[in-house]
């Protein structure tokens, strides 16, 4: 049976170059109009992967109607972007993009194809998100907050009060427990602490309305324990969830990773083939780079993005220290990609990077605890 790579709406302005790709692949390209018959097509397809045009309009609605159903539950999705802006790549993921194609770069989505191929992502078995528990009381709040854990796969307990929090967490075995300070009731870090004083407690993610700022600085929160103020996207809710409930991986860290995406192009400095990722979280010496395609460890990369704050780009001289592979992934909470290390680079461009650093470590500093 000849495997599928699926297109909803239209892929763009060089969608013959892309058809070509797939189709010296062994793949059979397949046409789905970006309507409501759309997740019953993909279904009967059974796709290697779904690539959503730039003109799909509700293109999040898809994206989290396609992550909710459990037959499509393998099949990354990817965003057809024309242009690599950081406006448009930073909205492909928070639709709930795997990564993301540009539709002019051919390379990626060769090397794309070929991994897939290799992935045999049919038979990928990822376990359960397992169950978090949100107290809060504003309905806006649960919304914003529930969309994203439900992308990451997690089933959501509510409560709208202490009370109603204090049972959750005694009865249920939540992974993670997120939690307004200003949540009517008792005092909630009473509720916390009592609650880490059972063996294998989960992990808390507090909200901070903004109102609680005093209290949250002077408070002796627990070592895992990580604060969400409520002026943040809600996109570093993924971010802190993976921080939570990932273990470090083996790349050494001396300074703490920090939630920051813009878009990065890097080419193997052997091959010379230009590539586009995403960055997800840096540290004083490196970088997290999402992408399907990562490449294998000891690869030297000259990679180009801007940094924090940065008004241009910065260049240098990285090597890929670690990779998570989409077999090994999970989601976006755990996504795949490389781990680089910054080997090489001039006087100014180093300056910039590291100031810029800086400058994220003081914003977030009241999020996790270093590590």
């Amino acid at each position: 049976m000849v495997q599928s790579f699926c297109f909803v709406g239209d892929p763009g302005s060089c969608k013959l170059d892309m058809l070509h790709v797939i189709r010296d692949a062994g793949l059979e390209p397949i046409r789905v109009k970006g309507s409501g018959d759309a997740i019953a097509d993909l279904c009967e397809e059974r796709p290697m992967a779904i690539a959503i045009g730039p003109e799909v309009e509700d293109r999040s609605g898809l994206m989290a109607t396609v992550r909710q159903h459990r037959a499509l539950d393998p099949v990354p999705l990817l965003a057809c972007l024309d242009l690599q802006t950081p406006k448009e790549v930073e909205k492909a993921f928070a639709d709930g993009a795997d990564d993301y194609l540009i539709v002019e770069e051919r390379d990626q989505l060769s090397t794309l194809v070929e991994v897939l191929l290799k992935s045999d992502i049919w038979n990928i078995v990822r376990a359960p998100a397992g169950m978090v528990v949100l107290a809060e009381s504003r309905r806006e709040e649960r919304i914003r907050l529930g969309h994203v854990l439900r992308r990451n796969g997690f089933d959501i307990h509510y409560a709208s009060n202490v009370t109603e929090l204090e049972k959750a967490v005694t009865e249920l075995e939540p992974r993670a427990i997120i939690a307004s300070v200003d949540l009517p009731g008792n005092s909630i870090l009473a509720t916390m602490h009592k609650a880490a004083a059972v063996p294998d407690s989960a992990p808390w993610i507090l909200l901070d309305p903004g109102l609680q700022e005093q209290q949250l600085s002077g408070a002796d929160l627990l070592s895992s324990t990580a604060v969400l103020r409520i002026d943040e996207d809600a996109e570093r809710l993924t971010f802190l969830m993976n921080e939570l409930l990932t273990p470090a991986p083996p790349m050494a860290r001396r300074t703490p990773r920090l939630l920051y995406g813009t878009p990065v192009s890097y080419k193997a400095t052997v091959s010379g083939k230009l590539f586009n990722g995403y960055s997800y979280n840096v540290n004083h010496g490196g970088v997290f780079i999402r992408s399907l395609t990562p490449l294998p460890r000891q690869t030297l990369i000259q990679m180009r993005f801007r940094p924090p704050f940065g008004l241009g780009e910065v260049a240098g001289l990285a090597q890929v220290m670690w990779v998570r592979g989409f077999a090994e992934s999970n989601g976006a909470a755990s996504p795949p990609g490389m781990g680089v290390q910054f080997v090489d680079w001039d006087v100014a461009d180093k300056a910039g990077y590291e100031a810029g650093y800086k400058s994220l470590l003081e914003q977030h500093e009241r999020g996790l605890p270093l590590h």
